[in-house]
């Protein structure tokens, strides 16, 4: 059930929601009043007195009170954080000034830094997964290259139920997921490789494998969809180990053999980015030309590069390096 949501999440721009951020400080003489979605200032004698702001799934409200009357700026602001409404009611005085002593806290927060932000934490995706162009080299010890493999890669994976926290322009937090990986594709075993006949070399046969990873990384993201926040950039270390099977056939040799790799990377994703290129994009006229971008953000949106440790069955021990490069989320 959560794959599927996650999967309607993206194609209903589950990821396109910018938060709400607003000053709503207090003036000098007020004190902030905050309960669950709503807050307010209060002066000494009891009074609204300067913003007081409410949010909800509908989106924003800000007013301004002068000593209990509504007075000054007012804003609205819908479920997509998009400003709605803005308008001033005559009436205001001196008592909306705001305070000096309020600065940067940890996180940003009304009672902190006097600033709202909407929502301000957001659910990390809930899934994780990658399509890729996949390249390798293994070689011996003593520096022969034992198979080479070109093909495609797979891979799912689910982190925790990390919270990204608002903190100064963006979402961030650390996390930790775990998965499953797959490959296949050809490979180009030393086996079938002799200078001295005509035809051997090459790719000669084909190779699957699976295997199970860990990966901690960094996440930042614009987006503010509490079910659902796609990151603008996500980077990873990643530990993953994969076993399979090579087949191959050639003028030397045909047979198959178990294969296994422990690997080691790191590399990121910013389907995020990519998203807010496209809206960018299509938001005005003049910023059409954003289009532009879009494909070579699309080739560039992950990539990963990883060392690794295997086995090529009836080859010996070896130490190799690879690079995926593709489509992630």
């Amino acid at each position: 059930m959560k794959i599927v949501t996650a999967f309607a999440c993206v194609l209903v721009g589950c990821a396109t929601h910018r938060p709400v951020v607003v000053d709503v400080r207090c003036p000098a003489n007020a004190t902030m009043v905050v309960h669950s979605t709503e807050g307010r200032c209060v002066s000494r004698d009891g009074k609204n007195d300067g913003p007081s702001w409410s949010a909800s799934d509908r989106g924003v409200d800000v007013e301004h009170y002068d000593h209990g009357v509504r007075a000054g700026p007012f804003e609205r602001y819908d479920a997509q954080g998009k400003l709605v409404a803005r308008g001033f009611r005559p009436g205001v005085t001196d008592s909306m000034e705001p305070s000096t002593e309020i600065g940067e806290a940890p996180f940003d927060s009304p009672q902190t830094s006097g600033k709202l932000v909407w929502p301000e934490r957001v659910r990390l995706f809930p899934l994780q997964g990658d399509a890729a162009f996949s390249a390798s080299t293994l070689a011996s010890p003593g520096g022969k290259t034992t198979s080479s493999f070109l093909g495609a890669s797979f891979e799912i994976g689910f982190p925790a139920r990390e919270r990204m926290r608002y903190r100064n322009d963006a979402y961030r937090a650390y996390y930790v997921s775990y998965g499953v990986q797959g490959l296949v594709g050809s490979v180009a075993r030393a086996e079938c490789d002799d200078p001295t006949i005509a035809g051997s070399g090459g790719f000669c046969g084909s190779r699957w494998m699976a295997g199970a990873y860990i990966r901690v990384g960094y996440a930042r993201s614009h987006d503010a969809n509490e079910r659902a926040s796609i990151p603008s950039i996500l980077g990873y270390g990643r530990l993953g180990f994969l076993a399979g099977q090579d087949r191959w056939s050639s003028v030397l040799s045909t047979s198959n053999a178990l294969v296994w790799r422990l690997r080691a990377g790191a590399g990121y994703t910013a389907l995020g980015s990519l998203f807010s290129l496209v809206r960018g994009a299509t938001t005005t006229p003049s910023e059409a030309w954003r289009w532009l971008l879009v494909p070579l953000a699309f080739v560039l949106e992950h990539a990963e590069g990883y060392v690794e440790l295997g086995g090529d069955g009836t080859s010996a021990l070896g130490l190799g390096a690879g690079v995926d490069l593709g489509f992630g989320l």
